[in-house]
């Protein structure tokens, strides 16, 4: 179910996107993070899934998350009024 506002990415887009992302598997240097992180997820992204954000979150060391319940791939777009809320809340 694509979000309101959002764009769906084509059967050409997903596999090229797909394929840059192959080989990338950052997840071991993750724990090597100390910076204060958000780690933000949009509920219907089927680039980035929700279920990746939370993984990534629990393996940089005090991470915080929030998933964006009516957002795809693009919070900062599809509910830019409340992504920019939890942002200013996050670095106050």
């Amino acid at each position: 179910m694509p979000a309101k506002n959002s764009r769906m990415l084509n059967a050409e887009e997903q596999g090229a996107a797909s394929a840059a992302l192959r080989d990338f598997d950052f997840r071991n240097d993750l724990k090597k993070i100390t910076a204060e992180t958000l780690v933000i997820s949009g509920k219907h992204d089927g680039l980035n899934p929700p279920e990746k954000g939370r993984e990534t979150a629990v393996l940089i060391p005090n991470a915080d998350y929030m998933e964006f319940q009516d957002s795809g791939h693009a919070p900062n777009v599809e509910q830019d009024r409340l992504f920019l809320g939890v942002v200013e809340k996050f670095l106050g």
